[in-house]
C-alpha cells in the first residue's frame, strides 16, 4: 500500500513537472505568430510563382512580352528580388518553428522527413518508406526550378531540406 502511495506521488510529481515546463500561453502566443509567418511566406511563395510564370512567358515571347526590351532583364530582377524577401520570409518562418520548442516544450524539427522517427526506433517500415518519397518530390521541385534559377541558389535551398550528396544527385547533370 505504502508503495503504491508513494507511486502515485511520483507520477503526480511529473506530470505537474510536465505542465510547468511549457509555457501555454507563450506556446499559444508562438503558434499565432507561426500561422501569421507562415501566410506572409505563402504570400510571397505566390508572388514567386506568379512572376515566375510572367519570366517564362516574357523569355519565350519577348516579341510581345519583353515590353522594355531588355531581354526580360527587369522582370529577372524583380524574380530574383522576390526570391530574396521569399527566403526572409521562409528564415522568420524558421525561427518560429524553433522558437515553439521553447514555448512549447516539444521540437516540431523532430517530426519532419520522418527522420527522428526512423533514428530513434530503427529502421521502421513507414518511416524509411516515407522518406524517399519526400526526398524524391522535393527533387522533382527543385529540378522544376532548374532553368530559371541559378544552380547556386538552388543548391543553398536544397540543401536546407537534403543533404548535399541528395542535392548534387539530384541536380547534377
Amino acid at each position: 500500500m505504502k508503495q503504491l502511495a508513494l507511486l502515485i506521488l511520483i507520477f503526480v510529481g511529473c506530470l505537474s513537472s510536465l505542465a510547468i515546463s511549457a509555457d501555454w500561453n507563450g506556446c499559444a502566443d508562438e503558434l499565432e505568430r507561426l500561422r501569421n509567418s507562415s501566410r506572409d511566406a505563402f504570400d510571397a511563395a505566390n508572388k514567386v510563382k506568379s512572376m515566375e510564370m510572367d519570366l517564362v512567358t516574357c523569355k519565350k515571347y519577348p516579341d510581345i512580352y519583353d515590353l522594355a526590351r531588355d531581354g526580360c532583364l527587369g522582370m529577372s530582377n524583380s524574380y530574383r528580388d522576390l526570391i530574396g524577401h521569399l527566403e526572409g520570409e521562409l528564415k522568420i518562418v524558421d525561427s518560429r518553428v524553433r522558437s515553439i520548442s521553447n514555448f512549447c516544450g516539444m521540437s516540431l524539427s523532430s517530426l519532419s522527413l520522418g527522420a527522428s522517427v526512423s533514428a530513434s526506433v530503427g529502421t521502421s517500415t513507414s518511416a524509411t518508406s516515407r522518406k524517399p518519397n519526400s526526398v524524391k518530390n522535393l527533387c522533382d521541385l527543385y529540378r522544376g526550378d532548374k532553368e530559371i534559377l541559378p544552380l547556386k541558389s538552388l543548391m543553398k535551398v536544397c540543401e536546407q531540406s537534403m543533404s548535399k550528396a541528395e542535392c548534387h544527385k539530384c541536380l547534377d547533370p
